[in-house]
């Protein structure tokens, strides 16, 4: 048995007025592991380690790990800790989301002299190899299209 969401889903239409662009100014937005963003004119933002800071991952999966192999207990431990990687992709899309739609600095620079933004293409599947890495790397990676994808809608 799977651990189901249900979402819903609405569309609204507004008609946006085009600005003109008066004076061609970018500003650069570099993705890393470290911090969330940093921008060209040094400001960062820092994103909150869900996954590091969930002990209960690290608890069901201890539990998961000395159940026997095709019993009851270990299906329902199995879904325990799918729930609780669901509550943390949760948090982090939510997270997201709120910092997309109302973060004073990304609405600064939307709203601000900035004409362009121009986003460091990061070469993932190189950067996996390093196995230390590896798990932080694929997370940073989901968080950032997601971030860029609605960056690309606000702008």
């Amino acid at each position: 048995m799977l651990y189901i969401n249900y979402h819903a889903s609405f569309t609204a239409i507004k008609e946006v007025k085009i600005p003109e662009v008066k004076d061609i100014n970018s500003v650069g937005i570099n993705m890393r592991i470290n911090s969330f963003i940093t921008f060209s004119d040094k400001k960062k933002r820092q994103k909150p380690k869900f996954m590091k800071k969930s002990k209960r991952i690290a608890h069901w999966q201890r539990i998961t790990a000395r159940r026997t192999k095709d019993s009851g207990r270990k299906e329902k431990s199995k879904l325990k800790l799918q729930k609780e990687y669901q509550h943390i992709n949760n948090q982090s899309n939510d997270y997201l989301h709120k910092t997309i739609n109302m973060h004073k600095t990304i609405n600064k620079l939307i709203k601000s002299d900035y004409a362009s933004f121009v986003i460091e293409k990061l070469n993932i599947q190189n950067m996996v190899r390093n196995h230390n890495l590896a798990k932080s790397i694929c997370f940073m990676e989901q968080i950032n299209t997601t971030f860029i994808q609605g960056l690309k809608v606000m702008v």
